[in-house]
């Protein structure tokens, strides 16, 4: 089974609904808009789901990294 790979790469708030996260996922440029889930300990959550249906979640810090 193939191994996947997610790298965060930027997320730019655009305020209410608005932000945006930029990932690459097995090197392809992924562009997220919109609503988040962030934790209390101010993380943001989002799930990729691969084209195998392998599904990864990614966690980053919810600030401009």
């Amino acid at each position: 089974m193939e191994q996947h790979k997610i790298e965060p790469y930027s997320l730019q708030k655009g305020g209410y609904c608005n932000d945006t996260l930029t990932y690459f996922a097995d090197d392809v440029q992924i562009d997220v808009s919109g609503e988040f889930y962030v934790d209390r300990d101010n993380k943001l959550h989002h799930t990729h789901i691969f084209d195998d249906g392998v599904e990864m979640e990614i966690v980053v810090p919810y600030e401009n990294f």
